[in-house]
């Protein structure tokens, strides 16, 4: 199971809902190690276009101020309406929109009223509507400003615009704009895009059934050794990241195989894969701790927060011990989630017996010791290379 990035799930009332998001705390700390990576990239950015629409819109928009009692129809987010509402009317039904944010409220919209507005789009749409999603990016690379103004590359990137949908569907994107963005993500000036023009570089090696960002990570440190202590840190990290994921999922799923008896915890000792998953545990999260000491980050060092939130999983326990320990953490993280918290994905039956929710019950999974839990911007890089390909 990967947990690569937390995605959204229904809406759970406080404190009563499973929390489906990150179930061990994994996330924060792959996270600050992929930003140190590719500072300007996110794994949500699917569509490299996107860029062009954000450029157009600033300037679309220069000079019109925000209405302060319409803080919710901002003169870009009025853009981002039209735009998602274009790129829908113009797919129609079975149209293709992959990659586009806020699709399925827009259709909805059209359907009910006709057209898009603050109450039936996104509701945070400065997070997930294509202006939150890319604008870190776009800043990056001087497309746009802080405030969604024209930056200093917007007037070239725009020269290629025409009619709305045609002009910004995702999959059209043209010669010379492709060219533009293209000379753009290459370059290796003050804009801060770390490994991302090495990463692109890199891409014409791999094919799509065998891109994996372990290989990805191994040819990059090749290519630029400066990123070897980076990139150690991330494979130690996931090594450790990997252990308890594939440890959670195995006992997970023989847990689920009893019935309202419950699980005894200490059972899954015998498991050859839970074994092998929680072997010298201890060691790998030493491995992280030191790795993680040579990645600068400009909030909390890595290694303390590491320390904060795996401590217990720092000392030698028999595999027994670490399914109880492991048990525990996931009740600590999901209490951890709100104020209210979160319930855990098991009920208690007594103190070391387990009833594994239905919702959190899956088929048994091959564990994968060589593999990553988390992304770190290699995908989307991907995605921005075929499209601009």
């Amino acid at each position: 199971m990967s947990t690569s990035l937390p995605f959204l799930t229904s809406y759970d009332p406080p404190g009563t809902s499973e929390g489906t998001l990150d179930p061990l705390g994994l996330y924060q700390i792959a996270d600050q190690l992929a930003v140190q990576l590719v500072p300007a990239v996110r794994e949500r950015m699917q569509r490299i276009r996107f860029l062009t629409a954000m450029t157009v819109g600033s300037l679309v928009t220069e000079g019109l101020e925000d209405d302060p009692r319409h803080r919710d129809a901002s003169p870009g987010l009025v853009w981002e309406w039209l735009v998602v509402e274009a790129l829908v009317r113009e797919a129609g039904e079975n149209g293709d929109v992959r990659g586009v944010p806020g699709t399925l409220v827009t259709r909805r919209a059209l359907d009910q009223h006709g057209y898009l507005d603050a109450r039936s789009y996104l509701k945070t749409p400065r997070i997930f509507g294509f202006h939150g999603v890319y604008k870190r990016l776009a800043m990056h690379l001087g497309l746009v400003d802080v405030h969604l103004a024209p930056g200093p590359n917007a007037e070239e990137l725009v020269d290629a615009w025409a009619e709305l949908a045609q002009a910004l569907a995702p999959s059209t994107c043209k010669a010379r704009e492709k060219r533009f963005l293209r000379n753009l993500l290459h370059a290796t000036d003050q804009r801060r895009l770390g490994a991302l023009p090495a990463i692109w570089r890199l891409q014409s090696e791999f094919d799509d059934s065998e891109f994996r960002e372990e290989l990805l990570h191994d040819r990059l440190e090749q290519d630029d050794p400066s990123y070897r202590p980076l990139l150690s840190a991330i494979r130690s990290y996931e090594a450790f990241a990997r252990s308890l994921q594939d440890a959670f999922d195995v006992m997970r799923t023989a847990a689920a195989r009893r019935d309202v008896q419950g699980f005894a915890v200490h059972e899954i000792a015998s498991c050859p894969n839970f074994e092998q998953s929680v072997s010298e545990l201890h060691k790998r999260f030493e491995a992280a701790h030191q790795t993680l000491c040579n990645v600068t980050v400009a909030t909390v060092p890595l290694q303390d927060i590491l320390t904060a939130r795996f401590k217990a999983f720092g000392e030698p326990m028999n595999a027994g011990q670490c399914a109880i320990a492991l048990c525990s953490h996931h009740e600590v993280v999901q209490r951890g989630k709100s104020a209210e918290g979160k319930r855990s994905w098991f009920d208690r039956l007594g103190q070391d017996r387990i009833f594994v929710r239905h919702a959190y019950r899956e088929p048994t999974s091959d564990i994968q010791p060589s593999r990553y839990v988390h992304d770190y911007r290699g995908k989307p890089i991907r995605r921005f290379y075929m499209d601009l390909s």
